[in-house]
């Protein structure tokens, strides 16, 4: 089922009004507090309707989630958009030009009140769907609860190259015996420099690439082997079940802010001689972004009936504790190259997923990527007075908001289901899967 609703435009109007004595001098409509909302919806795949017995869509669902594990969700996205004006006065006395008594009563603003939003082009747009299949991917890769406990296949890999003692970088390069009236002594001075330089880059580099993943993977297989038999009896225990997880992918926030901007006077507009000085705009754009990751997954434990099980068994177990399955996603990290890569692309989390949906019987429930984009810009009019030389500063919010969901097969976002091998085909049938949930 689809369900849009577009709708742009004012829902309240309100109007400042300006008077000299008894008479209105000016009639300006304006929008009013936070009434002011532009909102357009794009949904589908959700009952839109109440069920019996008046049972609404929310408790149904829930209803429906609790006891049958069914997956109602669908692609959904929102955008909107609204403001903010700053200060409302009830017959505000200024004395105007010749002594007058001119009284404003309504809200008056920092700048022109509209939200600038005159097209559905205008809003703040959701990320294309290839690009929030991205962040399902990296979101899924960090919630799977296949993935090793320690990565001892890596650790034993890379011990064949150490590293090295901390402080050997920096051999050599010692403080010279310099002496100003020797040219030979210039010449050992900055080639001991260069040798300080490129042994502390060294000695950096064997920190970060050498030291600190040696010592965690340490620690992790230390911490996996004292809880050996914890971790154990609960991959067991949760072999065939419900597994929900939830990840965040991005959370950022930039704050930016433009020249100010001199000799502004507020909205609605007055004749010059109302004032006594004109104010000074600044303006400060805050943008924000959060993805992240929610889902359902399950995988299947074989039971220790026969021999093949039995080395299944151990072989899943030996993955998930230490991680010594030998898989594109084990072969990926120890490539050489594959850290530059992951730094600009998430193939390593595509390779890790790969992998995992390839082994355990593992397959999602259901799986969703959200994301919340929103744009906040302040306008702050200070240092404006009124002609009786009152202080006046008003304060405008422009808020463009969005959010958005992609939804997920059981094999991953953006999975073409022709893709799957008879065995994933197989174990979504078994799972009944397919009952609830269709291809997105």
């Amino acid at each position: 089922m689809v369900k849009r609703r577009e709708s742009a435009g004012p829902l309240i109007k309100g109007f400042t009004e300006l008077y000299v004595g008894n008479t209105v001098y000016v009639h300006t409509p304006y929008e009013r507090s936070s009434t002011y909302l532009q909102h357009q919806v794009n949904s589908k795949g959700h009952p839109f309707r109440r069920g019996r017995g008046g049972r609404g869509y929310i408790s149904e669902l829930r209803r429906l989630q609790r006891f049958y594990n069914a997956d109602l969700g669908g692609p959904f996205w929102q955008s909107a958009a609204y403001r903010t004006p700053g200060a409302s006065f009830i017959f505000k006395e200024v004395i105007g030009p010749g002594g007058l008594g001119h009284r404003v009563k309504g809200t008056m603003c920092a700048t022109i009140a509209s939200t600038g939003i005159a097209s559905v082009g205008d809003f703040l747009l959701p990320s294309s769907d290839s690009i929030l299949d991205g962040y399902g991917a990296s979101g899924v890769a960090r919630a799977l609860p296949t993935n090793p406990l320690a990565n001892m296949g890596q650790f034993l890999y890379e011990l064949r190259e150490p590293p090295r003692v901390p402080g050997r970088g920096l051999y050599g390069a010692r403080p010279p015996n310099y002496n100003a009236r020797d040219p030979s002594s210039w010449r050992d001075t900055a080639n001991n420099f260069r040798r300080l330089a490129r042994g502390g880059s060294d000695e950096f580099l064997n920190h970060v690439f050498g030291w600190v993943p040696f010592i965690q993977d340490m620690t992790d297989f230390f911490v996996v082997t004292n809880n050996l038999g914890r971790q154990a009896h609960d991959y067991h225990a949760h072999s065939g079940q419900d597994i929900r997880r939830r990840r965040t992918v991005i959370d950022t926030t930039s704050v930016t802010g433009q020249a100010p901007i001199a000799n502004q006077y507020p909205y609605p507009a007055l004749d010059a001689s109302h004032y006594r000085t004109p104010g000074i705009m600044h303006i400060q754009v805050t943008t924000s972004q959060k993805v992240w990751f929610s889902g359902a997954f399950t995988y299947y434990l074989p039971p220790a009936d026969n021999f093949v099980h039995w080395f299944n068994r151990y072989e899943n177990f030996a993955h998930r504790f230490y991680g010594l399955r030998l898989d594109p996603d084990l072969l990926w990290r120890i490539a050489p190259w594959s850290w530059a890569a992951d730094w600009f692309t998430n193939t390593g989390d595509v390779v890790r997923n790969l992998s995992a949906f390839n082994n355990d019987g593992l397959v999602m429930r259901y799986g969703y990527v959200m994301e919340h984009l929103r744009k906040e810009t302040v306008y702050d009019l200070v240092g404006c007075t009124w002609a009786d030389g009152t202080p006046a500063s008003f304060r405008d919010t422009v808020v463009l908001d969005t959010k958005s969901r992609r939804g997920a097969n059981p094999y991953g976002f953006g999975v073409n289901p022709g893709s799957l091998t008879p065995r994933q085909s197989a174990i979504i049938g078994a799972l009944g899967i397919n009952r609830w949930t269709g291809w997105r």
